[in-house]
């Protein structure tokens, strides 16, 4: 019964976290840390990956908005191109 409660915490709190490394992750392309920024992005792609191919039981918020996710990475990486 615990271990459904921390299934259900990590669930609501994911996608949280992965909205804070979009942040950190603009925070660091505006100060010209392209290591930190691409660091923060790759984490942020692999969750949203493993998020569609786990699925989490194919259901969740986390796998809904992952793809969002993963075109927020994309368009962070086109930024610091720009940048």
């Amino acid at each position: 019964r615990r271990r459904a409660a921390e299934g259900g915490a990590e669930a609501v709190l994911l996608p949280c976290l992965c909205l804070f490394q979009v942040i950190v992750a603009g925070s660091h392309i505006h100060r010209r840390r392209e290591k930190e920024a691409d660091q923060a992005l790759a984490a942020l792609e692999a969750t949203a990956d493993r998020a569609l191919d786990e699925g989490f039981g194919g259901e969740g918020f986390m796998h809904a908005v992952a793809n969002q996710f993963r075109a927020r990475v994309a368009f962070q990486r086109a930024r610091m191109l720009l940048v």
